[in-house]
């Protein structure tokens, strides 16, 4: 089955659920929006409130937060929006804008969990060698390069010519890729985490 095939599959899905599980999908939906929203807010003030919780492994979890939020209140809305009208009603503006905000932020989210987890890594395996590598300037670095990178990630990709599409089966925008393009991409991305 090729890839417009299967999003024209998604797509008659989309449109032909019953009120009820529409109801029920955007209940869930709001749900956890919430819970992302209260719970990430909660850890932003909490380490805002309290200075020793300020230290090199929370500032990745305190960038992971921000990521969250920024998924939960710049593409969620949208995304609400199509579970509940059943299609893409916002323009091919507004997709580029919710893809390259999803893959972005998505991507920055994945940045920071590799970097704690590479941060343990070290504090556990390597103590010696933690402070030489984890100290707040090179972390708040690191971090900003996470960004950086999230951001720019799609750049390319865009630039080429390529654009956004809606994937109905996941409720937002997405990129229009071919497997090869995916599997660079991939790769990349894969090689930029260590």
């Amino acid at each position: 089955m090729n890839h417009k095939a299967i999003l024209a599959r998604f797509a008659a899905e989309l449109q032909s659920r019953s009120t009820a599980r529409v109801v029920f999908e955007c209940g869930v939906f709001l749900a956890i929006g919430l819970l992302i929203l209260v719970g990430n807010a909660m850890t932003l003030f909490i380490v805002y409130k309290n200075r020793q919780l300020r230290t090199v492994p929370n500032f990745f979890i305190v960038s992971l937060a921000f990521s969250d939020i920024g998924l939960c209140l710049l593409v969620f809305p949208m995304c609400f929006t199509v579970n509940v009208v059943g299609h893409w009603p916002f323009g091919d503006a507004a997709c580029h804008y919710n893809g390259f905000l999803a893959v972005s932020l998505a991507l920055a989210s994945v940045q920071c969990l590799a970097c704690t987890s590479v941060n343990r890594y070290f504090r556990v395996v390597k103590p010696n060698k933690y402070r030489k590598y984890f100290t707040m300037k090179s972390t708040k670095l690191g971090i900003v390069l996470v960004w950086v990178y999230a951001a720019m990630s799609t750049i390319p990709y865009l630039l080429s010519g390529n654009r956004m599409v809606f994937h109905p089966g996941k409720f937002f925008c997405y990129l229009e890729i071919e497997v090869a393009c995916y599997l660079y991409l991939v790769r990349s991305e894969f090689r930029c985490s260590f």
